[in-house]
């Protein structure tokens, strides 16, 4: 399941609606923003897992977008008010959504969210290293392999 199917229902009645220039603008902008949402999350699952959501990370990472079961449970409850299922494709579907989403509302740009995604920092130059796992880290080469699949 990828989150392209939210566009289905807007895109095909998109091209009947007429409406005023303002509408049209806010649609336009509407679906733009689920756009770019949609790759950004396409991006990180298929860097992440491959699209795998069953995959398990060496550092107790979970499912296609690799949720750490701390993050997992603290963006659950920001979000749910309740520690949602992590083995439910839908949850993570939806639980990366919001993340998202809140982070292009706070006025991160994809790359930033790249980096936030893979380190918990908004700023990716010169973080490389090991993390307390002993498994490797290099937060601009993610981000470049975001950019480089995010572009295309």
């Amino acid at each position: 399941m990828t989150m392209l199917l939210t566009l289905i229902p807007l895109t095909m009645y998109a091209p009947d609606y007429v409406g005023d220039r303002e509408e049209r603008r806010v649609l336009y902008d509407t679906l733009k923003r689920y756009e770019i949402e949609s790759k950004i999350l396409s991006t990180i699952r298929f860097i992440e897992s491959r699209d795998n959501y069953q995959a398990v990370g060496g550092s107790g990472e979970y499912g296609a977008y690799q949720w750490l079961p701390s993050s997992w449970a603290y963006y659950s409850l920001k979000f749910y008010d309740k520690v949602l299922d992590i083995t439910v494709p839908a949850n993570q579907d939806s639980l990366s959504l919001r993340k998202v989403r809140w982070l292009l509302d706070k006025g991160y740009t994809p790359n930033q969210i790249a980096s936030f995604w893979n380190s918990g920092s908004k700023e990716w130059m010169g973080r490389t290293g090991f993390n307390k796992h002993g498994i490797r880290y290099d937060v601009p080469g993610y981000v470049k392999k975001f950019n480089k699949i995010f572009n295309t």
